[in-house]
């Protein structure tokens, strides 16, 4: 029953979601010596969540070349 759900859930895509105007975005970064990564999100109440719902509005990441790692 749990790896069919867990099945269910990996088979089904995130949902990426635009923001409305004057909507409060949040940003995510994760930076090491070589990966530095972004993702921006949203929150929405949802009845069926004790907390609100964050939902990806755009994520990137980009892996540092050499000559970038040397600098901070």
């Amino acid at each position: 029953m749990a790896f069919e759900q867990l099945k269910l859930f990996l088979m089904k895509p995130p949902i990426m979601t635009a923001p409305q105007p004057d909507e409060t975005l949040l940003i995510y970064i994760a930076a090491t010596s070589r990966v530095v990564s972004t993702a921006i999100i949203v929150e929405h109440e949802d009845a069926r969540h004790a907390y609100k719902v964050q939902r990806l509005v755009y994520f990137i990441s980009k892996v540092l070349n050499e000559s970038k790692t040397h600098y901070p």
